[in-house]
């Protein structure tokens, strides 16, 4: 006795007044569908991997010269960025390296005329008759010129960062504030 399940298919032709029958076990049925499943499972975890593997290596492709860039940023930064980024690819982080150069060039151009204006200022400053001195907005000196030490005969490094009430009297200092 055989309990495996059967499908059965029946047709009636009218032409012939026949009944056509056709069954089949129900495993024998689906045996090309759980060969598909199978194929399909093996496929599906064989393209997971193989995605997996392409994801990590073009990742590894794109981060590993966008580390390169930071770590030597990092170096330049140590140095007060006096160092040129040295990557010669052609592709947006050697675009951004250029441009990246081309910035320090500029930005040296623009300090050392900061610097010569700077000078330029402490000279006028400090061969000027008159006292002049600079405040932040509490009241603690940030600048005096040559005039200000003379005058009331005290360092720079005595007054910077100091209010009026630090160095004077109470008198002086609310006549000065």
């Amino acid at each position: 006795e055989n309990k495996e399940k059967k499908i059965a298919l029946f047709r009636y032709i009218p032409q012939l007044d026949w009944y056509i029958t056709a069954s089949v076990y129900l495993a024998e049925y689906n045996q090309p569908l759980k060969k598909l499943e199978s194929a399909f499972i093996t496929s599906f975890i064989l393209l997971t991997i193989f995605i997996f593997i392409v994801t990590f290596w073009v990742s590894s492709y794109i981060t590993q010269p966008l580390y390169n860039v930071i770590n030597k940023l990092k170096q330049a930064k140590q140095n007060d960025f006096r160092d040129r980024l040295e990557i010669t690819s052609n592709d947006e982080l050697g675009e951004l390296v250029k441009h990246y150069n081309i910035f320090l060039d500029e930005l040296e151009i623009f300090s050392s005329k900061l610097s010569e204006t700077a000078h330029k200022f402490h000279s006028i400053l400090d061969n000027t008759t008159a006292i002049i001195y600079i405040k932040d907005v509490e009241g603690n000196y940030e600048l005096i010129n040559k005039q200000y030490e003379k005058i009331f005969n005290l360092k720079e490094e005595d007054i910077l960062g100091k209010s009026d009430s630090n160095i004077f009297n109470k008198t002086i200092a609310k006549q000065l504030r």
